[in-house]
């Protein structure tokens, strides 16, 4: 009984300290670490699609947030009656910033001028709202317009 025993122990010895040599990470295993199964990634913003997908909904809202904010004073938009196109008038962009002005008004459309450059834009593209009469688009859109239109 007693060499039983002794043999048993000396077997489960054996047996965990070979388990122990070939378990991945431990000095002279033969085997590479496997971290498939382990958390590294866990807290990584952009391998969590939770939360990258919350990061990118707050900066859309924030932007979102900043453009109403710079709308809010120009008031709604509406359609621009025809007596308010007149030669001479300011024409802004959808930031309120002006950046043309009618030069004439034609049965088949209105004329606006940026400097030297013209362009003949639909009556039915303008708007009106506190700051006046507007394009919907930006200073920098109405200007590659006017280029192409100008060939230049």
């Amino acid at each position: 009984m007693r060499k039983s025993l002794s043999s048993l122990i000396l077997a489960l010895a054996f047996t965990s300290s070979a388990g122990l040599a070939q378990a991945p990470g431990y000095a002279g295993s033969t085997r590479p670490l496997d971290i498939r199964n382990t958390d590294l990634g866990a807290h990584d913003s952009f391998s969590t699609p939770d939360m990258h997908d919350q990061l990118l909904k707050q900066r859309e809202r924030e932007l979102s947030d900043r453009l109403q904010a710079q709308h809010k004073g120009l008031g709604p938009a509406r359609p621009a009656r025809k007596s308010e196109l007149a030669a001479g008038a300011a024409v802004n962009d959808n930031t309120g910033a002006a950046m043309a002005t009618i030069q004439q008004v034609d049965p088949d459309g209105v004329v606006v001028s940026m400097g030297a450059a013209k362009v003949k834009v639909p009556a039915e593209a303008f708007g009106h709202n506190k700051s006046g009469l507007l394009l919907d688009m930006t200073r920098a859109q109405f200007q590659q317009m006017v280029s192409k239109a100008n060939g230049s």
